[in-house]
């Protein structure tokens, strides 16, 4: 299964890791969640989320499980302020009055650092968006 790579900001990844922000609001989903699914599956399936804090950390901090996808309108994530450590103005000007993608997360996790020099060694970039990792490259990351 991949590994989910994503950029955050240092107070969203501490607020991750400190349980707080269960729900990581993005404006494209990672992949769509299959409508015949029983329970929610990833295209293509990924188990885990590595963390990169952006600067001044610039490391990849943590890992974090997806539970599943939400999509909601943009006032509809206001329901959910205190899942994503975001007051209602930071939600609707990050979405700017669009749909909006969260995963929900569980088991958050703080890793020994992988430092940008190492990613780079490795050729990763930490991602705009999101990137996906194969299991072997996680495997040389995190060992």
């Amino acid at each position: 299964m991949d590994t989910l790579l994503i950029s955050l900001h240092p107070v969203h990844c501490q607020n991750i890791l400190a349980g707080n922000k269960t729900i990581e609001l993005r404006k494209r989903s990672p992949r769509k969640r299959s409508p015949k699914a029983i329970k929610p599956v990833f295209f293509p399936e990924f188990t885990q989320i590595l963390m990169y804090e952006t600067k001044p950390t610039a490391a990849i901090v943590g890992k974090v499980t997806p539970v599943e996808i939400l999509e909601h309108t943009c006032t509809e994530w206001h329901k959910f302020t205190s899942e994503l450590c975001l007051s209602m103005y930071d939600i609707e000007e990050y979405l700017g009055g669009r749909c909006g993608y969260g995963i929900k997360l569980k088991d958050p996790q703080k890793i020994n650092l992988v430092t940008l020099p190492k990613m780079k060694e490795l050729g990763i970039n930490p991602p705009q968006c999101y990137r996906y990792l194969s299991e072997e490259l996680v495997e040389v990351l995190l060992a």
